[in-house]
């Protein structure tokens, strides 16, 4: 796949997955990651039972800590 269809395909993917057009910054975090893992990010996105602020920084995490669509990340109560 050429990167051309790869950016399209994550545009209309996050497209789904939030009903708003992606900034820069996730096009560009998402665009050296393979295809196949970029969309299980956005269904872990799309999953997310809270309202999600920055869609760049969950996602950084989930790249981070290595989320996966099968195990969703749990809050953590602080006190």
């Amino acid at each position: 796949m050429d990167q051309i269809n790869k950016l399209k395909a994550i545009t209309t993917a996050y497209q789904i997955a939030t009903l708003t057009y992606p900034a820069y910054e996730v096009l560009e975090l998402l665009d050296p990651i393979p295809l196949e893992r970029s969309l299980e990010l956005l269904l872990i996105l799309r999953q997310s039972r809270s309202t999600i602020r920055s869609p760049v920084n969950f996602l950084k995490r989930a790249i981070k800590e290595g989320w996966s669509a099968e195990v969703m990340p749990e809050r953590i109560g602080r006190y």
